[in-house]
């Protein structure tokens, strides 16, 4: 009975169980999170642990095994997935809708104002002139930048919703999994084995399909209800939630978009992850779209601007001038870094071109109170206070500004949403063209030629050298290179200054502790094998860095411990310059090579310890400047193997780039399209000299002198003349019959020009001791009918035979110009032949001829050196052939029938020392090159690295003694004496002091004897030249009996008359300033005048006083014929002085001897004349000199003392020629028919340098093709140009009519060639050259520039074509553009709602298959109730059935 019992009762319970999942099922029909409950019931047996077993055979009722969940696994993940595609397609079809109706307005779009701003284009091309037109143009240029702002406005607003969505999807997100982590603990912390909440797991599950509506997950089921969720794309999904770890997800902007990263609780970001699906990647994808979309609007409007400017800046306004940018993007971003709490603000006016897209740097020194302001690669570009100026913007800061505080400042010029109207002024709009092209009318051809800007790519792998040439470069702070071979290009190029290749001195590097250096310390070195001590002293206590010690050897603070020639040596004395650091101490010497000026450092040591030795190099560095096109401007000329290897794409050069040396810089300055271009190197250009015979001038000058009838035929070569360089020329070149050295060298250039050599002829004879006869001939060069010259000359008046000569010079092409008094040189300019025929003098007399080179000097050829004289007379001629002179800056051979002819280098071809010879002058000047940069003393930025003043120049010129030459040298010049005028200054007092010195006295005076007034002056002689001294500043006094009264104070006479001298002052004009000095000198209390020329005269000409002086000015200063003037040379040792004539003193045409005979001089006068001659006392017994005194009784003609060989050895030094110095230099002279000859020298840091003005914008190429690594300085200054204004010839130069030679309009000069591409197009220097059809051979079409067409319509022609994309260039088609984008952003809108369709389809279904596993269904639920409840009925009827059995069972007992 009680297994009856047992049923019922397990029954009852069992069914009361399931009425309640079912009641509860019931009450939440309406929870869509609500997963469907069934109550599981099984039979409870007797082998069930529940009960005691009996039988096997006997049941026990029913039990309930837990209330289970309708969850199926898959069907949720499906879900999840379809939620997750669903959510995507949501946010993603919402915003580009949104796009789509910011994009395309329903009234003006881009589009539609880009359509009306080219018909307002074409209307003003209807009449450039219409005002009204013009500013409608403006007008619709303003609704232009307006849409582009609307839209690229709207594009950013809805960037940012989309921004705060993302950010909103993360913390709802994270904010999923920490209730999902929450509800993971409760689940695994449940000990019950046989059950998990079935609640918790319907919270479980809605909360990852929230989750899953946000991100794309991954959910691994595990037992008990534990899951792990990975968000991401499959295989690349990172964990958020296992077991109790959880990570959060995180946005940031990376490279200008959002980006999502997965990382633990406490991480910053962590990993960017992967997101396909989900309200996150919709918004990514979103995000993403509108930065294409966005992007595409500000490429558009780059493009647009860009291509509108270029137009409108190539154009001429209605006034004439280069049109302004019509359009512009620039703007300014400030953005202050987070985190710092100041008032600081910042304000930027202004903008830049050179910093555009980079952001700029600015951070708070507060322990130095300035702002530092740097680019994005660190590098320093300021540091202020207050403000700062820099490339055309200007940076303020105001308020105080907190530790650590910074700015980023970034200027663009990218974004549509920044466009703006530049041009307001109708008048401003460039309806003109700047460029033109035209076709010549000689043209055989029909064919025409358009042209259009192109943007040309600059070369971006050469470094640009024009950002390197800034700040305080010196031979200290050059710009190395690691290695030769192409350095750089340098762009936009006008001007550039002393591009120079240094050479390296040797220096000493000691390292020694400060604290090693005491008072007993010694710095010694070695230079030219001397040994030199310094002994640190007192000073050792000042010493606290390197820096010290080298700035008080540098001063000449410490001097060598022992005295040289009686002087305690410097450091500057021996060529010497320290730098120093903390740590070690440098010391370079000025040695080049050279011991003339210093000698060689060797070795040194400082307290003890041995400095290391690193040796200097003097190796060429071998600078080489070219156009892009190939052409050589500068440096040697290129050999073959270094063509091929250099001139390439790789390098910088233009396709189609051809090298050719024809415009190589030769000589002093070349012109090269209107730019001077000028190299010099310290040993000059090779040069050779040959005659129009191929002979060389010094072997055969062409000089031909004979008797009678002058010869029908011209002398002409009698073999080639053969040429051979390295850069692969070898050619032989015989003149025709009758050619003349100017036709020759014509020839020769033409042949060899493109290989770097010049080929120039000159002519100059000089005609000297012209008789005083009535002088005829004929005069021949370019005219073929003789010119007649007949003149009398019996008064000596060269001048008179110089002025006809060249009334004749039209046709002749010969020029004359006065060499001295009785002598003249004809120049034929072109370098052809002079001829002299016809020659009849009226006397007996005769005229010498010689020939002369390019700096005046006599060819030393044997025709001018010959004994007698070469003359002409009476019934003789002349032919005076050229000479052509061939240079290169590199050396080449010449021969002729296999003899060599000299090649040689001349120090004043392109070398530092600038000669040339001036016949209308009489002279022949001299400049001098210096290079403060790399010659001066200088130290490193960081102080360590030193260099030495190294320059020195020297000049020596031929002496009147054949036995010594007069010899200037100066060395070390420093800061501002290295200049071209220092330099020529301190050589002439050096050659003056070294050459005789003259003056002259006038009586001594007194007070009482009368003082010249204001006003009064004197005009002294110095050989040819004449000087006046005027007398200022005498200051008025008033004689009071015996005394004198000056401004209120009363002197005796003679204190008066030493106030009036001292105030007194005298001033001197002439040839030369500050040549001669002219004071008074006390003696014995009086005074009186003087007069010297400065430093000493070369000539060794007297200074005398004219015949111009009044008698009355000569006698206010106190002159009168026993006034004197002198003439003296130096000291010399009469003890061992030979007996011999040891001079010459010319007075006018007479010349006397003067001899020393046993320590006497004879004569001691010049009888007639009562000039003096006689040795005075020197300084010691046996030293003294020779002075001549010439009194002022003596007339007014030339008086000289000239040496004669040996005279040196007595003092006495001189030299045919008269110098006088100028502004730029000096000049030489010559003096009587001796003529001079000069050489010169020059030692320089610099080993080359090169310069170039005038350019107007051209890029260049610089290569080094030594081997060495390079070390330069120099400056660049770029051309202000807002247009090139090169205008440009091209010629056909070949038959099919392919190849076209460009050229420089104005000068002829080559600038590139190039082939016509398939398209009969080329490009060249900016532009492209579009043929219509195949020209014809020489058929030539002019690129020209003007500013004369301001009111046509030529430029609108250029604005019109970019109203439609161009095939070839890719310019214009703007509103095409926009439109498709309008429709690319369209279409993509279409496709997300299509997709959204599909997803929302696809969720349906899941979410149905969902609901019908686990949802709750009514019938299938009041069916269950019904069987359950019919169940429980029946149940308790068995129970109360059994009930009843036992109450009978027990009453039947």
């Amino acid at each position: 009975m009680s297994d009856i019992y047992t049923i019922a009762k397990s029954g009852l319970k069992a069914y009361k169980e399931g009425l309640a999942t079912t009641g509860q099922n019931i009450a939440n029909v309406g929870n869509e999170a609500y997963s469907r409950r069934e109550a599981s019931i099984s039979e409870v047996k007797s082998g069930s642990p529940d009960v005691l077993q009996l039988s096997e055979n006997l049941s026990f009722g029913v039990k309930v095994d837990g209330i289970t969940r309708a969850f199926d696994q898959f069907i949720d993940i499906q879900l999840q997935n379809a939620k997750s595609n669903f959510s995507f397609s949501q946010a993603q079809t919402q915003v580009y809708n949104q796009l789509e109706n910011i994009v395309r307005p329903d009234t003006g779009s881009v589009s539609q104002r880009i359509n009306e701003f080219f018909a307002a284009l074409s209307t003003v091309a209807q009449d450039p002139s219409d005002i009204a037109a013009r500013y409608g143009a403006v007008d619709t240029a303003k609704a232009i930048a307006n849409s582009f702002v609307t839209v690229a406005k709207g594009i950013n607003e809805l960037k940012s919703f989309v921004g705060e969505n993302l950010k909103a999807n993360v913390s709802d997100a994270n904010s999923v999994i920490k209730q999902l982590s929450n509800i993971q603990r409760e689940l695994m912390g449940n000990t019950n084995p046989t059950g998990v909440r079935n609640d918790l797991l319907d919270q479980r599950d809605r909360l990852l399909g929230q989750l899953s509506e946000i991100v794309e997950i991954k959910v691994h089921y595990k037992n008990h209800g534990e899951i792990e969720i990975l968000a991401g794309t499959e295989g690349q999904g990172q964990l958020v939630l296992s077991g109790f770890d959880t990570q959060k997800f995180s946005v940031a902007t990376v490279r200008g978009a959002n980006k999502v990263f997965i990382g633990p609780l406490e991480s910053e970001l962590g990993t960017m992850v992967q997101i396909s699906s989900g309200k996150i990647a919709g918004n990514l994808s979103a995000e993403y779209e509108l930065g294409r979309s966005k992007a595409a609007l500000d490429n558009l409007a780059q493009k647009f601007v860009d291509e509108i400017n270029e137009v409108q800046t190539t154009g001429l306004d209605l006034d004439g001038n280069i049109g302004e940018n019509f359009f512009s993007l620039a703007s300014v971003s400030i953005e202050k870094k987070p985190g710092t709490d100041s008032n600081a603000q910042l304000e930027v006016f202004g903008g830049s071109s050179r910093y555009v897209n980079e952001p700029l740097n600015m951070n708070y020194n507060a322990e130095k109170d300035y702002w530092q302001l740097t680019d994005q690669n660190g590098q320093h570009l300021g540091q202020f206070k207050g403000s700062i100026q820099l490339d055309g913007f200007q940076i303020n800061i105001t308020g105080q500004p907190a530790i650590g505080e910074s700015f980023i400042v970034t200027f663009s010029d990218k974004h549509a949403e920044n466009m703006a109207v530049k041009l307001v002024d109708g008048r401003k709009l460039a309806a003109s063209s700047y460029y033109l092209t035209t076709r010549n009318t000689n043209n055989s051809s029909n064919a025409t030629v358009t042209t259009e800007l192109i943007s040309e790519e600059l070369s971006s792998d050469l470094t640009r050298l024009n950002d390197l040439f800034v700040g305080a470069n010196n031979s200290a702070n050059p710009i190395t290179f690691k290695n030769n071979g192409v350095l750089g290009e340098l762009q936009n190029l006008d001007k550039l200054e002393d591009l120079t290749a240094l050479k390296q001195q040797t220096k000493l590097q000691i390292a020694t502790p400060i604290a090693n250096l005491s008072a007993t310390s010694q710095l010694r070195v070695t230079v030219g094998n001397t040994a030199h001590a310094f002994t640190l002293g007192s000073h050792s206590s000042s010493i606290k860095n390197y820096s010290d010690l080298a700035e008080l050897m540098n001063s000449g603070v410490i001097r060598t411990d022992v005295a040289v020639n009686g002087k305690n040596l410097t450091f500057s004395d021996l060529g010497l310059s320290a730098g120093g650091n903390a740590t070690s101490f440098v010391i370079s010497s000025a040695f080049l090579g050279n011991s003339d000026n210093y000698s060689e450092l060797t070795a040194g040591e400082l307290s003890g310890t041995s400095g290391l030795l690193i040796p200097g190099h003097a190796d060429f560095a071998g600078l080489q400047v070219l156009t892009k096109e190939g052409v050589h401007l500068a440096g040697t000329p290129l050999s073959q193997a270094q063509i091929q290897t250099l001139i390439s794409l790789e390098n910088g050069f233009a396709e189609g780039a051809k090298y050719t040396a024809s415009h190589l810089s030769t000589g002093a300055v070349t012109n090269y399209i209107g730019a001077e271009i000028s190299r010099a190197t310290l040993s000059g250009d090779f040069t050779a000299s040959v005659s129009s015979l191929a002979t060389a001038s010094i072997t055969d000058s062409n000089l031909m002198i004979g008797q009678g009838t002058i010869p029908t035929a011209r002398a002409k070569m009698s073999a080639p003349l053969k040429i051979e360089t390295a850069t692969g020329l070898s050619l032989e070149y015989e003149s025709s019959q009758g050619m003349m050295a100017g036709q020759i060298s014509a020839a020769l250039n033409d042949k060899i020009s493109q290989y770097g050599i010049n080929a120039s002829a000159y002519n100059y004879v000089e005609l000297y001791e012209i008789p005083s006869e009535t002088v005829q001939f004929n005069l021949k060069g370019d005219n073929f009918t003789p010119a007649r010259i007949d003149i009398d000359m019996s008064s000596g008046n060269i001048q008179a035979l110089v002025n006809q000569i060249n009334t004749y010079s039209e046709s002749t092409g010969i020029f004359a110009s006065k060499s001295a008094s009785n002598a003249l040189v004809l120049e034929q300019r072109a370098g052809n032949d002079i001829n002299i025929e016809a020659v009849s003098i009226s006397g007996s007399g005769s005229i010498k001829v010689r020939q002369l080179d390019q700096y005046g000097e006599v060819i030393n050829s044997p025709q001018n050196t010959a004994s007698p004289a070469p003359e002409i007379s009476t019934g003789k001629y002349a032919i005076v052939g050229g000479q052509i002179q061939l240079t290169s800056p590199s050396y080449f051979d010449l021969s002729k029938s296999g003899a060599p002819i000299t090649v040689a280098q001349s120090e004043f071809a392109s070398g530092f020392i600038k000669r040339t010879f001036e016949p209308d002058k009489s002279s022949t000047s001299y400049s001098f090159k210096t290079l403060k940069h790399s010659d001066d003393a200088s130290i490193g930025a960081a102080g360590l690295a030193s260099v030495a003043a190294s320059s020195s120049y020297k000049l020596e010129i031929k002496g009147d003694d054949s036995k010594s030459n007069l010899v200037a040298k100066i060395a070390g010049l420093h800061s501002d004496d290295l200049s071209g005028t220092v330099v020529a200054e301190k050589l002439a007092s050096e050659l003056r002091q070294n050459s005789v010195q003259s003056g002259i006295y006038g009586n001594t005076f007194s007070f009482s004897n009368g003082f010249p007034r204001n006003g009064d002056t004197l005009e002294f002689r110095l050989g040819d030249q004449k000087y006046r001294a005027t007398l200022n500043d005498v200051p008025s006094y008033v004689i009071e009996d015996s005394n004198v009264k000056i401004d209120g104070k009363t002197y005796s006479q003679a204190e008066a008359l030493k106030q009036i001298v001292a105030s007194s002052n005298f001033i001197i004009s002439g040839p030369e300033d500050n040549r001669i000095r002219v004071g008074f000198t006390e003696v014995s209390g009086d005074f009186k005048l003087y007069a010297v020329a400065n430093d000493g005269v070369i000539s060794g000409h007297s200074l005398r006083l004219t015949s111009n002086n009044s008698s009355s000015n000569l006698n206010a200063f106190h002159f009168d014929n026993t006034s004197s003037a002198f003439i003296q040379g130096s000291e010399f040792d009469t003890s061992t002085a030979a007996n011999q004539n040891i001079a010459e003193l010319v007075v006018g045409a007479t010349t006397t001897s003067i001899r020393f005979e046993n320590g006497a001089i004879t004569p001691t006068t010049l009888a007639g004349l009562g000039i003096s001659i006689s040795l005075e006392q020197g300084s010691t017994n046996n030293k003294k000199f020779l002075k001549i005194s010439i009194p002022n009784s003596v007339s007014d003609q030339d008086i000289r003392l000239k040496a004669i060989q040996y005279s040196s050895n007595f003092g006495i030094k001189t030299a045919s020629t008269q110098l006088t110095l100028d502004g730029n230099g000096f000049s030489l002279s010559e003096y009587g028919n001796d003529r001079i000859k000069v050489t010169g020298s020059v030692q320089s840091l610099a080993s080359e340098t090169i310069s170039i003005d005038g350019l107007s914008g051209e890029d260049l190429i610089v290569i080094s093709t030594g081997n060495v690594r390079p070390s330069i300085l120099g400056a660049a200054t770029a051309s202000t140009n807002k247009l090139n204004p090169r205008e440009i010839s091209a010629q056909v130069t070949s038959d099919d009519g392919r190849t076209v030679v460009l050229k420089d309009t104005k000068t002829g000069d080559y600038l590139g060639s190039r082939t016509l591409s398939s398209t009969n197009d080329f490009q060249f220097r900016g532009f492209d050259w579009q043929f219509d059809s195949i020209a014809n051979k020489n058929d030539e079409f002019l690129l020209s520039t003007s500013g004369n067409r301001q009111d046509d319509a030529s430029n609108l022609v250029r604005f019109n074509r970019l109203a439609s994309l161009s095939e070839t260039n890719g310019k214009g088609g703007y509103s095409q553009i926009y439109s498709n984008l309008v429709t690319d952003t369209g279409f993509k809108s279409r496709e997300a709602e299509q997709r959204l369709e599909t997803t929302r389809a696809i969720h349906d279904v899941a979410l149905d298959r969902k609901s019908e596993f686990s949802g709750v269904d009514l019938d299938a639920e009041a069916a269950r109730l019904l069987e359950q409840q019919q169940a429980y009925q029946a149940l308790a009827k068995v129970l109360s059935t059994a009930k009843e059995l036992v109450d009978t069972l027990l009453r039947s007992f």
